[in-house]
């Protein structure tokens, strides 16, 4: 049932309780009227919490994938990673006996592909 219905439905409720308490209409009627309005209403309430709950669980699962993807695709390369750093490993040394900022650098990147290739591995 959609919500607008529901709400229209609470209050028409409402306005049908006025009119027996106008009318001198039994107070149980009355009653029973209004306590079904407010229970309409507040079954909107949590009908609209839970709706912004699912859409919001359904953000986090789209991103979620998204992640999973990303991973999948890591740990796909990892192999091809590993035979790189393999290939750089004898540079690096040769890089590091002639010092510089070329050597920094180089380093700072070997660290960060060994991080990758870890993760990729499912090491870390």
């Amino acid at each position: 049932m959609d919500a607008d219905t529901l709400e229209e439905l609470s209050e028409r409720l409402d306005a049908q309780a006025a009119l027996l308490e106008i009318m001198g209409g039994e107070t149980i009627d009355v009653d029973l009227h209004r306590e079904t309005a407010v229970a309409l209403r507040e079954a909107l309430v949590e009908i609209r919490r839970l709706r912004s709950d699912v859409n919001l669980y359904i953000q986090k699962c789209n991103a979620l994938e998204v992640t999973l993807a990303e991973i999948e695709h890591l740990r796909t390369d990892a192999p091809a990673l590993a035979q790189e750093l393999a290939m750089i490993e004898p540079l690096k040394s040769d890089v590091d006996l002639r010092g510089g900022e070329v050597g920094r650098r180089r380093s700072k990147w070997i660290l960060r592909l060994r991080k990758s290739l870890q993760f990729g591995q499912g090491t870390i």
